[in-house]
Parts: structure tokens; C-alpha cells; sequence
């Protein structure tokens, strides 16, 4: 297809509902769907085949940890997390993790699309995680609660990366925290299992923090697609056959976020700097200082200390991140 074709509009418009328990039968699911009735189209960044318009609901959040060979993406998953939640948009903070972020970087080592500042107020000194608690404590009926990521000046300028999450939306039903995604394009296979466990993330440690039960993620994609060079990877993930549907995360205690994040997110600083603090000591629960010890473990596997690895591993309190270490 020639750049800037578009398709037919009874081949364009999709409207893809795709309900699952756990991450690994929405990922099936979805790469079924847009090797099926995916579109051609040509981007920046290449061919693709797409679908428009797909919902996506994850019944179970917790379960957003995929157990797969291909799919299973422990420690990228985390470090993402940590990188958004320590609100940086500093390149090095996150290459450490993942590679090719350095594509996205501005000329003075930044990274304009980066999360972690939108939410939590690092640069403009909004932070909308901490409103969205706060109006939520306040009426719990409320439709207000939304995150703006995407804004008018990210199309103002030649950025290099903008962000693909247009914005995020909290609703309290039956004692329960509902989270809404609304993305304008999302990478099928490099992206989605990546966002939808930042996400559910962030939705549990709201939650948590508002005393409240853990409800239904949904994730809307008006472009949710697959790189066509990425086909034969998405084909052999589909090779690899069902995963165990039980949780790999426990769920998280109640407390509220305030008690916790500024630990967290200075011990990753001093472990991605190869200054792995005594995790055993630090004021945290069992829950917290497990992402750290596994945040620590690959550390040690880039620094090619498998008996320190070890050691950290034989700390674990959650025992099925150990499926992830089968190299130790």
C-alpha cells in the first residue's frame, strides 16, 4: 500500500471487543485478530497491518504478567514501571532497561513522550496521580478523575517521540477501582504487554492507597497494530501454546503510595547504578522489597554475578518471579 492510501471504510472500521482473564489470552487474542483481519498500512516507522477501534478488557488485572517464553517480560516490565514512576525523561535512566528507547531521544538526552513526568508533575509541577487520589477521596462517584498524557503541543513541534496514551480515567464502582486506557496507536508486540502492566500498576497502587478493591481494566486502541516485520516473531508466540492462568503477582497491601514511593524509587536509582542497597532493611513490605530484589537480579546479570544473583533469588517471598530466573 502506498504511504497515505487509506483503505476502504468497510475495511477500515473494525470495532475489535476482546474480553480475557489474564494478559496472555489477550495477547493471543489480539495477535489472532490482527494476523486475521489486520490492514496494510504504511507508516513512519514502516508497514504495518492494523485494526482500528479495539477494546480491550482485562477482568483480572493482577494478572498482567505474561508466563510465556516470548512474552514474558519480567524485568523490562518493572524497570518501565520504575521509570514512570520516578518521573524522569531522561534516555539513560531508561536504556538501561530497554535499548531501543534510545530511537525516541531529543538531542539533549531526553525523551519528550516519557510518562513519568506528565503524571506525577516533574516538569510542570501538575501532579495528576496525586489530584486524582485526592478527588476521589473526596466524591467517589466521580467522573473527573482523568490523567491527561497527549496535549496540543505535542503535534505544535517536530518531537521525536510523543506519547501513544492519549489519557487515563479512574471511576470507584461497587467498592472497586475501574481504570479506563484510551491510546491513539499501540504496537501490538513491543507495546501493549509493556502498557497494560504500567498501567494496572498504577491502578492498584491507587486503588490500595484509596482502600479499595482491585476492578477491570480497559484498554481502548484506535490504532492497535503489528510491525510487518514483526510477523514471524508474533507467529512463533503463538507456537508456544496456552500459559497457566494463575497470577504471577500477589496483590498488593493496602497502603497508601506516599508511604512507599520515594523508597522505591531511590533504591532502583542506587541498584541501576550498581549500588544495590541492603533490601532487607529498607521500611517496606515483602510485596515492594520483592520488586526490588528482582530489580537487583538484573543487576547482577548484567554485571555477570550469578552467586550475587543467587543469593537475592534465595530472598524472594513470592516464589513465582523464580519462572523468570530459570538462567540463574
Amino acid at each position: 500500500m502506498v504511504s497515505g492510501t487509506l483503505p476502504t471504510a468497510l475495511t477500515w472500521m473494525t470495532n475489535v471487543e476482546i474480553e480475557k482473564k489474564t494478559i496472555d489470552d489477550v495477547m493471543r487474542a489480539v495477535f489472532e485478530n490482527i494476523l486475521s483481519n489486520g490492514v496494510p498500512v504504511e507508516t513512519t516507522r514502516g508497514p504495518t497491518k492494523e485494526i482500528l477501534g479495539t477494546h480491550i478488557i482485562l477482568s483480572n488485572p493482577i494478572c498482567r504478567i505474561s508466563r510465556t517464553e516470548s512474552r514474558g517480560k519480567i524485568f523490562t516490565c518493572l524497570g518501565e514501571l520504575m521509570w514512570y514512576l520516578s518521573g524522569s525523561d531522561e534516555v539513560e535512566s531508561i536504556r538501561y532497561y530497554i535499548s531501543k528507547y534510545q530511537d525516541s531521544a531529543e538531542s539533549d538526552g531526553t525523551i519528550n513522550g516519557a510518562y513519568g513526568p506528565r503524571l506525577f508533575g516533574t516538569k510542570n509541577g501538575i501532579n495528576q496521580i496525586e489530584n486524582v487520589i485526592r478527588l476521589l477521596k473526596k466524591r467517589n462517584t466521580s467522573r473527573r478523575a482523568a490523567i491527561q498524557l497527549f496535549d496540543a503541543n505535542d503535534i505544535a513541534h517536530p518531537f521525536v517521540d510523543v506519547p501513544c496514551t492519549v489519557g487515563l480515567q479512574f471511576a470507584i464502582r461497587n467498592d472497586s477501582l475501574d481504570m479506563f486506557t484510551f491510546m491513539r496507536s499501540n504496537d501490538a508486540r513491543a507495546g501493549l504487554v509493556h502498557d497494560i502492566f504500567a498501567f494496572t500498576m498504577l491502578q492498584e497502587m491507587i486503588a490500595k492507597t484509596l482502600g479499595l478493591n482491585l476492578g477491570v481494566y480497559r484498554h481502548y486502541a484506535a490504532s492497535l497494530h503489528i510491525y510487518t516485520e514483526d510477523i514471524p516473531l508474533v507467529e512463533a508466540a503463538l507456537k508456544e501454546g496456552y500459559a497457566p492462568s494463575a497470577p504471577v503477582m500477589m496483590a498488593m497491601p493496602t497502603e497508601d503510595i506516599n508511604h512507599y514511593l520515594c523508597i522505591i524509587v531511590d533504591a532502583e536509582k542506587r541498584i541501576r547504578e550498581g549500588d544495590i542497597p541492603d533490601i532487607d532493611t529498607l521500611s517496606l513490605s515483602e510485596y515492594w522489597k520483592d520488586v526490588l530484589r528482582m530489580l537487583a537480579i538484573f543487576r547482577c546479570k548484567k554485571d555477570k554475578d550469578l552467586p550475587a544473583a543467587r543469593s537475592i533469588a534465595g530472598k524472594l517471598q513470592n516464589q513465582s518471579y523464580k519462572i523468570y530466573l530459570e538462567w540463574l
